[in-house]
């Protein structure tokens, strides 16, 4: 295994495979659970993604899933997704991931620090249960200290109006991303995820 610093998207825009890190959690929608970090990210770029992988989730279990035509595995760190990290799934997972690279014959695949920042877990300690099963054909890229986060490289603050059957606008910690072409991405509001009721809300740029 080797580590990096940079931006994983980076890598994925030089047409390589990435992971992403993921969750058990299905909403009632259907819709698999992608509300922080790399899912999050993973999510405004492939908006389909979430009722993938949701479909997945209720027929196969929380386990890796291969999706060819994104160039992305998901890796399920968590069962439920306001719960830490799970060493032991992040083991499970790891074991499953050496078999599907034999599966698509790459020679490389780029994730990030599994089930640390919003899995709660350190470094330290999930380091040496990856290098158990990862060899140099996989990199681990952690961000760059002085660089800027694709989360943290979003247009401030955008304001979510609500569409019918929630109440009140509020200001999203998480927007679309400079650069992107669709400015008018759907998200679940706040107080959507935390029901799983599973509607939407446009964001708009806001105005300055």
């Amino acid at each position: 295994m080797k580590e990096i610093t940079g931006d994983i998207w980076d890598y994925y825009k030089q047409g390589y495979w990435i992971v992403i890190t993921t969750n058990g959690t299905v909403k009632k929608n259907g819709e698999a659970v992608m509300g922080k970090g790399i899912a999050l990210q993973a999510r405004l770029r492939f908006p389909e993604l979430p009722r993938r992988l949701g479909r997945l989730l209720d027929i196969y279990g929380n386990i890796p899933n291969i999706f060819r035509d994104l160039r992305v595995i998901s890796f399920p760190t968590k069962y439920h997704w306001a719960s830490p990290a799970d060493i032991d799934l992040i083991e499970e997972g790891c074991k499953k991931l050496v078999e599907g690279l034999k599966l698509l014959g790459l020679d490389r695949l780029y994730l990030t620090r599994l089930g640390c920042s919003n899995g709660r877990l350190d470094w330290k300690d999930v380091k040496p249960v990856l290098e158990r099963y990862l060899d140099d054909r996989f990199i681990v890229v952690e961000k760059s200290r002085g660089g800027v986060s694709n989360e943290s490289n979003l247009i401030g603050f955008e304001k979510v109006y609500k569409s019918s059957g929630c109440g009140g606008g509020y200001y999203a910690n998480h927007a679309v991303k400079s650069g992107m072409d669709n400015s008018h991405l759907k998200l679940d509001c706040k107080a959507c995820y935390e029901n799983k009721t599973g509607c939407f809300a446009i964001i708009t740029k806001k105005e300055s």
